[in-house]
C-alpha cells in the first residue's frame, strides 16, 4: 500500500525493523484492491484481520499473522455531538464492531 496509507507506514516500519528490502513494482491505494489482486495471484500485501473476516477467506491465499506489536492498531469513530447520523453510517459502525 502507498506510504501515505497507515498500513503502508506500518509495513515500512516492519521492513526497516527486520532488515527487509522488498522489490515494489507499484503501490495500491486501498487494502481491498490489494486483497483482490493477491487473490488473482499478483504479489503479496499486508491486510487487516477485519478485512479478511468481513470478505471471507479465499482458499488460494496464504495468510500469515504478524506477531509484532507495531502491526496492531485500534479503530476509532468520531462524530459531532447532536449531529444527524445517517442510517448507512450507523450500520457501518455496527458492522465494524462485530
Amino acid at each position: 500500500l502507498r506510504p501515505e496509507n497507515d498500513t503502508g507506514k506500518r509495513a515500512e516500519k516492519l521492513f526497516k525493523k527486520y532488515g527487509v528490502s522488498p522489490n515494489v513494482l507499484f503501490y495500491i491505494d486501498q487494502q481491498i484492491t490489494a486483497y483482490n489482486m493477491v487473490s488473482t495471484g499478483i504479489g503479496l500485501t499486508f491486510l487487516s484481520d477485519t478485512l479478511v473476516k468481513k470478505t471471507g477467506d479465499k482458499a488460494n491465499i496464504r495468510y500469515y499473522a504478524i506477531g509484532d506489536l507495531s502491526a496492531r492498531r485500534n479503530i476509532y469513530f468520531y462524530q459531532k455531538k447532536n449531529k444527524y447520523i445517517s442510517l448507512a453510517c450507523k450500520r457501518f459502525i455496527e458492522f465494524s464492531k462485530e
